[in-house]
């Protein structure tokens, strides 16, 4: 087989793999304007050789600083610094882990792993969209 229509075939496999399983979340959402989904960002911490780039995400409503990344959710300052950091919700299968909110595809907010998709609360919402 030509290896061109190899690499086609994995390709709309894996098309249809993601198409098909689609997690039952939806976007990460800002703890201060729950209902918002973050924007995907990276922040630059330092100067030249000795620069930690640390991916998260940024609330794009103008004025807010919030952003959730491993620390959790906290406002973000013009020097890249964390302030206002939420104590919130930490895994109980992985404790370093701070949960952020989703919504699921019912509408519903939860908490939740990065890693294993835990919710909490496993019974009742935290807020139900209409």
């Amino acid at each position: 087989m030509d290896q061109s229509v190899s690499e086609l075939i994995d390709k709309e496999q894996r098309k249809h793999h993601a198409e098909h399983n689609k997690p039952r979340y939806i976007g990460v959402l800002c703890d201060k304007h729950q209902g918002v989904e973050m924007e995907p960002v990276e922040l630059h911490h330092g100067h030249g050789p000795i620069t930690e780039v640390q991916r998260g995400f940024r609330c794009p409503v103008p004025g807010c600083k919030r952003f959730f990344g491993k620390i959790g959710y906290a406002d973000l300052t013009e020097n890249n610094e964390f302030e206002n950091i939420l104590k919130g919700p930490g895994c109980p299968q992985f404790p370093a882990l701070k949960m952020y909110l989703q919504k699921t595809s019912l509408g519903l907010i939860r908490w939740v792993c990065a890693q294993c998709n835990e919710e909490r609360p496993s019974g009742p919402p935290i807020i139900t969209y209409t």
